[in-house]
């Protein structure tokens, strides 16, 4: 397993959590930011039996899917589970709840009771999910909502690695941190990536994680994340409305599964390295005709090659 960096204080609340029993958390962070490694690690030295179930991105997901992987007997409403499960963890005091992000309704009810009666139970529920993909109307969104109020419930957050913690992994490697901090902004599945790849620019595995999240998008804002991958690091929204206009409404659903971000008037990319992939994906055809448009309706008297424009002020509408 890779080290662990600048988790001590996430560990210490885990723990904390563990020895005063009755307790639901939810970890939250983007993907690959290294919530499971935080968990891993956290699980790694207890004797305790450890109770696992995984959410699934499926089409259809599967009803109480992660309560069917710890075993317990789905019959009845989410309530009856819930009693069922609360029973289970009198006798195995951890669980851990894998992806809750992809959770179907009945598993997000199962957690609702759960968070008003955990604190009957000695048991930690430890809740991952991607916070980089729910958006306020997302259901997930709604449950962390309604037990804000619930005493035994809690949150914690993992956050990306500093241009520090990078500098210590990449130095065995004799790879450049500053160059790997402006690729990845820290995401730790990138940068073990990076590091593992020889400290080549896009390694194949992160090129495929970042296709599969794409392909996930319907066909009309997957052809808005090519366009904004021609445009070094950000893309105005003036510019996107000359050269993408039908598919800038669907700008809101690229913005919810965490591939892009706002930024001020401009649209960019979570991560350098993202676009980049994506950007690798485009037919050389399909790439010429995009970096042709946006030439095309940039200001009048343009001369210097748009390419090299660096981040900074939005560039005004002409």
């Amino acid at each position: 397993m890779a080290e662990l960096l600048e988790r001590e204080d996430l560990l210490a609340q885990l723990e904390a959590a563990r020895a005063e029993g009755g307790r639901l958390v939810f970890v939250g962070g983007e993907a690959g930011v290294g919530k499971t490694a935080l968990v891993c690690e956290f699980t790694s030295s207890l004797a305790d039996p450890i109770l696992r179930g995984s959410c699934e991105s499926l089409s259809t997901p599967t009803p109480l899917g992660p309560f069917l992987d710890v075993g317990i007997a789905i019959e009845g409403e989410p309530r009856h589970v819930a009693s069922a499960l609360l029973h289970v963890l009198e006798r195995t005091h951890l669980l851990v709840l894998e992806d809750v992000h992809w959770a179907d309704e009945a598993t997000l009810d199962v957690l609702r009771v759960l968070g008003r009666r955990i604190d009957s139970t000695d048991a930690l529920v430890l809740a991952t999910y991607r916070d980089d993909e729910i958006d306020g109307g997302h259901p997930l969104r709604v449950v962390l909502g309604e037990l804000t109020s619930a005493p035994a419930v809690s949150r914690v957050s993992v956050p990306r690695l500093s241009l520090g913690a990078i500098g210590t992994l990449a130095e065995p490697h004799g790879a450049d941190a500053d160059a790997i901090h402006r690729l990845t902004q820290g995401n730790a599945f990138y940068v073990t990536e990076i590091l593992a790849a020889g400290g080549g620019v896009l390694p194949g595995t992160v090129r495929d994680a970042v296709l599969a999240r794409a392909a996930r998008l319907a066909p009309e804002a997957r052809l808005l994340l090519d366009a904004v991958s021609v445009v070094p690091a950000r893309a105005e929204l003036w510019l996107l409305e000359e050269v993408a206009a039908a598919e800038l409404e669907h700008l809101d659903a690229c913005l919810a599964s965490g591939v892009l971000r706002a930024d001020g008037d401009a649209i960019a990319f979570r991560h350098e390295l993202a676009r980049l992939a994506v950007e690798s994906s485009l037919t050389p055809h399909r790439c010429r005709a995009l970096n042709a448009e946006i030439l095309a309706a940039l200001p009048a008297g343009t001369t210097r090659d748009w390419r090299t424009m660096l981040p900074g002020p939005a560039t005004p509408r002409p």
